[in-house]
């Protein structure tokens, strides 16, 4: 389900909601599985999401657009200067997995 301009929130763009979750006793129709919004300008940036949210368990990057990634379940892409979020998707807890390690440099041969 989604709704677009006026129809959304104030400050939001769109919002989408997506229902339905298979869990061992059977299909779940009313549980909410994510729930994304796609802010207007200037409404979430990047201080913003971090003095709400706090860190990002992970920092990572999908074409020009960086990304924040926390293991409570929120999704943040940023636009092309990093500086305000244009979406925010909110769902269940994500475990993470470790972060990748590059293996150290030796020293330089003398």
């Amino acid at each position: 389900m989604g709704v677009r301009g006026a129809q959304a929130p104030t400050g939001i763009e769109k919002m989408t909601v997506d229902f339905g979750l298979l869990a061992p006793s059977g299909y779940r129709k009313d549980i909410v599985r994510t729930f994304k919004l796609e802010p207007k300008p200037d409404i979430f940036n990047r201080r913003l999401v971090v003095d709400g949210w706090g860190a990002p368990g992970r920092i990572g990057k999908e074409g020009d657009l960086e990304f924040f990634l926390y293991q409570d379940g929120l999704l943040v892409y940023f636009d092309k200067d990093g500086a305000q979020a244009t979406s925010m998707i909110f769902t269940l807890p994500q475990p993470l997995p470790p972060a990748e390690t590059r293996p150290a440099q030796p020293p330089p041969q003398r």
